[in-house]
C-alpha cells in the first residue's frame, strides 16, 4: 500500500480495532507547562496504570552485541498479526527495507499508529534513511488528507519504549501542531538549509528544515 492508502485506512481501522476489542481507548487530559519560556505539553492518563505490566525487555543490538530476535510468542509486532491492528503493509519501489502498519493496542490519542520494520530490528538502532523516508511519506499523506501529524521515536527504554522490535509512533495533534515544531518554526536562519540547535532547549537537539519542494507519494 502507499502512504496514502495507509492513512486513508486510518480512522477505520481504529474504530474497528476498538469495536473488536484488539485496540483500547483511554482518555487522558493536557497539561500546558512552561519552562525557561518553551512550552512543554504533558499528558496524564491515570487509567494507564491498569494496563498489564510487562517485565522490561531486553535491548539488544547495541555496538558491541548482536542484534538477535526475540522469542516469536513475546514479540506483539511479528506476524501473524492481530487483524483487529493491521492497517496494511507499506510498499515503496525506492525502498528495500518492508513495513507494516499496525493501530497502537492502548491508545491515550485517537487513531494513534505504529510503523514497524516487517524484519526485526532492535529499537536501539537509529533510525535509518528508508526509516525516516517512510516516516516522513506518511507525515506529507496526513498533510494531504487534512491531518496535522507528529511522528516521534523512542529509542530504547531509558526514553519510554516498552517493546524491543523497531518501532515509530504517529499521532494525529491540533491546532498548531506539537510545540515543538512551533517553536523551531519561529526561530529565523541565516542559512535555511542548514541544520540548526535550538538554544533555549536545555538538552541537546538537532533540527533540519525540509524545504518546501520536497515531497513524496
Amino acid at each position: 500500500m502507499l502512504a496514502s492508502e495507509i492513512i486513508s485506512k486510518i480512522p477505520v481501522s481504529y474504530d474497528n480495532g476498538l469495536a473488536s476489542g484488539s485496540l483500547f481507548f483511554f482518555p487522558s487530559t493536557v497539561n500546558i507547562h512552561n519552562e525557561l519560556g518553551v512550552d512543554f505539553e504533558i499528558r496524564l492518563c491515570p487509567a494507564l496504570q491498569k494496563k498489564p505490566r510487562l517485565p522490561t525487555p531486553h535491548f539488544n543490538g547495541g555496538a558491541d552485541e548482536p542484534v538477535t530476535e526475540p522469542l516469536a510468542n513475546v514479540d506483539p509486532f511479528a506476524p501473524p498479526y492481530d487483524p483487529g491492528l493491521l492497517v496494511g503493509e507499506l510498499i515503496s519501489e525506492e525502498i528495500s527495507q518492508q513495513y507494516v502498519v499496525l493501530m497502537n493496542k492502548y491508545s491515550v490519542v485517537p487513531r494513534h499508529f505504529l510503523l514497524i520494520t516487517k524484519e526485526y530490528q532492535s529499537q536501539t538502532s537509529p533510525l535509518m534513511p528508508d526509516d525516516l523516508l517512510q516516516a516522513y511519506a506518511l507525515l506529507v499523506a496526513g498533510k494531504k488528507a487534512g491531518k496535522k501529524m507528529f511522528a516521534f521515536y523512542n529509542c530504547g527504554d531509558l526514553s519510554g519504549a516498552s517493546q524491543p522490535h523497531k518501532h515509530l509512533q504517529f499521532i494525529e495533534t491540533e491546532d498548531e501542531g506539537p510545540p515543538i515544531e512551533v517553536l523551531a518554526g519561529s526561530i529565523s536562519l541565516e542559512s535555511p538549509g542548514k541544520p540548526f540547535s535550538i538554544e533555549r532547549l536545555p538538552w541537546a537537539n538537532h533540527v533540519f528544515r525540509f524545504p518546501s519542494y520536497v515531497d513524496t507519494q
